[in-house]
Parts: structure tokens; sequence; C-alpha cells
């Protein structure tokens, strides 16, 4: 028994190396390892998720700050990163406001995003569900790397049900009588890929201007820039349409944030979205684009 409390205590303590874990903490966690041995649950204790008190794979927190849910990386027990999981979420209709006018309009829903690091996979599940359960339970995770055929299983049962859902609650496409509506966009195939393509340095410092295509056709142009102010970074980017004219403004703040404040100036609306890992002002354009600014 001693020398399986030791090997575990290694094991905690090299998970935990960036912590600083106290003797009554190192204690206790060999207490609840214990117990998830003789139960046969599992845990997540000093990093380290535990399935019937055997080390199974290494969970660290991400903070995003303390008015947003963190995110997680799901680790090999030697550290290497195989799922990253990011905590989203959209504005929906409440159903509560057409009973009661004092209920808010909207209401969040809140989820995960689990991005596999190797296959690029994305799969998406309640917020409700506790991440390190969800992996065990699952089992993601085989030794030092994915368990391919039940990430194949997670990724097709769960898709990507909230996002499609999240945009399901954009404005629908407007009529030519709605004011929204620009009369110099470009006639394409609306359901063909979005792609943003690099073009040179914009006239503000650090501003990038990149072109907007779909269907293999020029639809307008994104410049983004970034800013600190108060110990933050502000994240910027200004669409424009073919012929220069400003569309609209979309605002993010922290480097880490994927949180987007949408200004559309033809109608001074304000729309808030949340963007994929490194798909910011792609998502930006798609959500500009099925509302006909763009």
């Amino acid at each position: 028994m001693k020398l399986n409390l030791l090997a575990i205590a290694l094991i905690a303590y090299a998970a935990a190396s960036a912590q600083q874990v106290s003797e009554k903490q190192m204690k206790s966690h060999l207490k609840s390892v214990q117990k998830s041995k003789e139960k046969g649950t599992t845990i997540w204790d000093l990093d380290t998720v535990y399935k019937a008190g055997v080390p199974y794979c290494i969970v660290v927190e991400k903070s995003n700050g303390a008015l947003r849910a963190s995110d997680f990386s799901v680790q090999s027990l030697q550290g290497k990163e195989l799922i990253y999981v990011k905590y989203a979420y959209y504005k929906k209709p409440s159903t509560a406001q057409n009973l009661n006018q004092y209920a808010p309009a909207t209401t969040n829903v809140s989820y995960y995003e689990y991005y596999f690091t190797d296959t690029k996979n994305k799969a998406e599940i309640s917020y409700s569900t506790k991440v390190y359960k969800t992996v065990a339970e699952e089992n993601l995770i085989e030794g030092d790397h994915i368990n391919s055929a039940e990430e194949d299983k997670f990724v097709s049962l769960n898709g990507k049900k909230f996002s499609e859902d999240a945009a399901a609650q954009s404005p629908l496409p407007a009529s030519n009588n709605n004011n929204s509506v620009y009369d110099n966009l470009v006639v394409r195939n609306r359901n063909a890929t979005i792609t943003i393509r690099l073009t040179g340095v914009g006239t503000e410092s650090g501003a990038g201007i990149s072109e907007v295509t779909q269907d293999n056709k020029v639809i307008g142009k994104v410049e983004s820039m970034q800013y600190a102010a108060n110990g933050i970074i502000i994240k910027i980017l200004n669409f424009y349409l073919t012929d220069g004219t400003k569309i609209a403004q979309a605002q993010c703040n922290g480097i880490n944030s994927h949180e987007w404040s949408i200004l559309t100036l033809k109608n001074n609306l304000t729309r808030s979205i949340t963007s994929t890992i490194n798909n910011d002002a792609i998502d930006v354009a798609k959500y500009l684009t099925n509302a006909y600014y763009l």
C-alpha cells in the first residue's frame, strides 16, 4: 500500500508541479485517490484525473477571467495536449418572455466545444457536463494518445448542434425593402465557402487588410487591428464592401477571448456572437453575409 501511495504521490506532484501543494493538500489528495480506488469512481484532483484510483489524464483549467467560465486543456499524463475544451455561449429568444413581460427577452445558452488537436475534429456538448467526467466516461484518452474510435463516435453523436442553433438565431435574409440591405452587394452563391486572404498592411499601426471571398468572388475586405487599454488587449475587425463602404465594426475584449460585439453601421444595431478558435474574421463575415450586410 505504501509503495502504491508513494507512486500516486509522485504522479500527483509531477502533474501539479506548477502549483504550490502543501503537505495537508497532498494528504487530502491521497485520501481522495484511495477512495476513488475503493469505490471505482472518477475524480479530478491536482489537475490529474483518476479512474478507480489509476491516473488517466491531466486536465488543466484555463481561466477566462471572473466574468466568464473557464476553458480546459486535456493532456496525456506526459503533458501533451490532446483536446482543447472551449467555453462558448449564444443568446436565444426566451420562451418565458411570452408569458411574463418582465422576463428577459433572451437567455444565454452555454456549451463546451471540444477541439481535438491532432485531427482538428470538433464536437459540442452542454455546459452542465463536467469536462473531466466526459473525457473519462467517453474513454476519449488511451494511454498517451486519443482513442480514435471513441473520438469518431463522440464527434458523430454530438456534432455542432449548439453553434448551428446559434446560427439559426441570426437575422433572416433581409428583403429588398429592408433598409439594412445594401444595393451594391456582389451577386454570388451565398452557400459557398467564405475565405479570407491577407493582401497587405493597413494605414494604422498593426492593422492588416484582407480580402473576403465567396464563390470565387471578392465580396469585400476586412481590416484587423488590436491595441491595449487598461491592461486588456482590444481586437477590432472593420468590414468594407468592394467599393470601400464601411458596413460593420466588430470588437472583442481580451487576447484569448472570442466573444465579438458587432455594430452594423447601416442601422446602428449591435449583435453578439461567439467565434471559433482561429476563425474570428471568418465567423464574423459569415454572420454579416447571412444577414445580408455583406
